[in-house]
């Protein structure tokens, strides 16, 4: 949690089944419209928990590996909608003035500082095991040298 407040986190809360109330309590009771979910099992039903009225839950990942739990009541009584998101996806159906737009929106906010990522290590090509082994633990990107 210090390390999510470090990097910008406003409000860093640990699920579970009273995350709702929580983020409630957190947020003054602000209308929640996006929940993003990278982990599912549990996790998902609790966040769908949180999402106002015609809230949109919206998946990148499932790094718990277990299969997301999802009632249907939120989806017929709040009008919930849910959808997955993959930038690889993304990237093949945008135009190129789509992405240019993309990176020419982005590259102030990561040259100020706005937005990053943190750097697990920088290697050359030929510690290229290394480099996935450290980046797939989820601690940071591996950068690659010329080298």
């Amino acid at each position: 949690m210090a390390e999510i407040k470090a990097i910008g986190g406003d409000v860093v809360l640990v699920d579970g089944p009273d995350l709702a109330k929580r983020v409630a309590v957190e947020t003054g009771k602000a209308p929640i419209a996006l929940a993003l979910d990278g982990v599912g099992d549990t996790s998902t039903t609790n966040l769908l928990g949180c999402l106002t009225e015609k809230g949109v839950h919206v998946f990148y990942s499932t790094i718990s590996g277990k299969p997301s739990v999802v009632p249907a009541a939120p989806f017929i009584f709040r009008d919930l909608s849910m959808r997955g998101f993959w930038l690889a996806n993304w990237f093949n159906r945008a135009k190129p003035d789509q992405i240019t737009r993309m990176y020419d929106r982005l590259a102030p906010l990561v040259a100020s500082g706005a937005i990053s990522t943190p750097v697990a290590g920088t290697y050359r090509f030929s510690e290229i095991a290394e480099a996935v082994a450290v980046a797939s633990k989820n601690r940071g990107k591996a950068l690659f040298t010329a080298g």
